[in-house]
């Protein structure tokens, strides 16, 4: 079935969005599902080639895998909202089931478009074939991983950048003949809505960014002091809390006693995989437990727990806890990154600009992660092809479109901080953080709901944000019955 037919029965008689008559899109039903989260959604998906170089035309095409979640309610009337996955690497019509619930009011009057960015998803993913992402590899290993995945990938890996990401984006909105749409970019996909919003101004409806990169900040030089100061606020929380600190004696003295008994000696745990109960083993290195306490930082939720895991291991022998923790991270980022154009987008816009900051030097140490993360980056780099980009492409982003920007107070990847920076180039918008939250904060408390306002045109200063002044931290957990009462 042509465009025309379905947006016709998707929005209904009354929907008021004009389609062209030669747009020649085709949709099949279909349903975006995450099988180990349980949930699913009914769409409509469709497919679009584009060329994998947008300055030849004429030469490779690639296949673009997209949907379209038809809006809730029979009489919507609202412009399509289009969502940004994160990552770099993140598959939109996978990112988007968790969201589903955040995104309910929305939905009520607008549609959910969705893209596979290129080079993720069903867009000729840059998969690596090892299928296998390493999150505790040294500099070396990773290196040589990435050459191994760089040959086996069919692909110029250095058309697969963020400004070729937009060429796609109007691509799809031309096919679908939607003269204007409202977008929605978390973490990576901050980045990619406003280069959106500076290339192609008139399309856009509102921009909405949670979890904010600025278009003049790097990504890599700052993961490990962030997640540093991620650990040494958690620690002083818990210090400050009688009953965490009467719960969890000396926690800083025992973490660093416990990542350095890791550094020496690795510990191997038999448990039951989380997810599958099935008897399994884990050898618990410092890099993995590194790593889950930084992922950790990410949600507070998970944070609040770590105290109490940090505990049982060096206080009470107990490594469990953690190693499942493990198991649950190592399986999440295996199902949900693209490697290949994780390093495609950071090797042509990022690392390339590290030596451009003035404040590198003085950085420090990389801290509990016990590596610095630009190191491992720039050995990648080194053997991985770096695309071009435009040259205003890490300059402020400038509009005076209805913009929202969301953060978390405790962000350990995309602080406030960044907020604050994008949007002072930015003359209609508007900066809300979320005390005590943490990274991704649109499906908090009432925030899905002033989403909704602001879609339906309520100017950013207009919007009635009290609610959000109740947003606490999560208490630490003192035991695995949960917080204290």
């Amino acid at each position: 079935m042509g465009v025309t037919g379905i947006v016709l029965s998707v929005f209904g008689a009354a929907a008021n969005v004009p389609v062209r008559p030669e747009a020649e899109l085709d949709f099949e039903e279909c349903r975006l599902s995450l099988p180990e989260r349980g949930q699913s959604v009914s769409a409509r998906c469709f497919e679009l080639e584009v060329p994998e170089d947008w300055g030849k035309p004429d030469g490779r095409k690639i296949m673009l895998k997209g949907a379209w979640v038809p809006a809730s309610s029979s009489e919507a009337s609202g412009a399509p909202l289009l969502m940004l996955a994160g990552g770099p690497g993140q598959a939109a019509t996978q990112a988007f089931i968790p969201h589903v619930r955040a995104l309910g009011p929305v939905r009520q009057n607008h549609p959910i478009i969705l893209l596979d960015q290129r080079g993720t998803g069903q867009s000729n993913s840059l998969q690596c074939p090892e299928d296998d992402i390493d999150l505790e590899p040294d500099a070396d290993t990773a290196v040589n991983a990435a050459a191994r995945c760089l040959d086996d990938l069919e692909a110029d890996t250095r058309q697969y950048t963020t400004s070729n990401t937009v060429r796609d984006l109007e691509a799809v909105r031309e096919a679908l003949a939607m003269p204007e749409w409202h977008v929605y970019g978390v973490s990576y996909g901050s980045r990619l809505g406003l280069d959106y919003l500076r290339r192609y101004p008139e399309v856009i409806k509102t921009l909405t960014v949670d979890g904010v990169v600025p278009a003049d900040e790097i990504l890599g030089p700052m993961i490990a002091p962030f997640a540093q100061q991620s650990v040494d606020r958690m620690m002083a929380r818990c210090e400050n809390d009688s009953a965490c600190r009467e719960a969890f004696p000396d926690l800083a003295e025992h973490f660093e006693a416990l990542m350095a008994e890791l550094a020496e000696s690795p510990e191997t745990v038999a448990l039951r995989h989380p997810r599958t109960h099935e008897s399994t083993e884990v050898t618990l290195s410092r890099a993995k437990v590194a790593q889950v306490v930084r992922f950790a930082a990410y949600q507070p939720e998970w944070l609040a727990l770590m105290p109490l895991l940090l505990h049982q291991a060096a206080a009470e022998d107990d490594w469990g806890p953690l190693a499942a923790q493990w198991l649950l991270l190592s399986d999440s980022m295996q199902d949900s990154l693209s490697l290949g154009l994780h390093y495609s987008v950071i090797c042509s816009e990022d690392v390339p600009f590290v030596e451009e900051r003035g404040d590198l030097e003085q950085l420090g140490e990389p801290g509990f992660l016990g590596q610095d993360p630009m190191q491992m980056l720039e050995g990648i780099c080194s053997v991985w092809p770096q695309g071009e980009i435009p040259d205003d492409f890490h300059e402020p982003v400038s509009s005076d479109k209805p913009v929202l920007l969301l953060s978390g107070e405790l962000d350990p990847v995309t602080p406030p901080a960044w907020g604050d920076q994008a949007a002072a180039s930015l003359s209609n918008a508007r900066h809300l953080t979320l005390k005590g939250k943490g990274h991704n904060v649109v499906h908090l408390g009432c925030l899905p709901f002033l989403l909704r306002d602001f879609l339906a045109g309520t100017e950013p200063d207009a919007l009635d944000t009290d609610c959000l002044e109740k947003m606490r931290p999560m208490p630490f957990f003192l035991d695995f019955s949960g917080p204290a009462a």
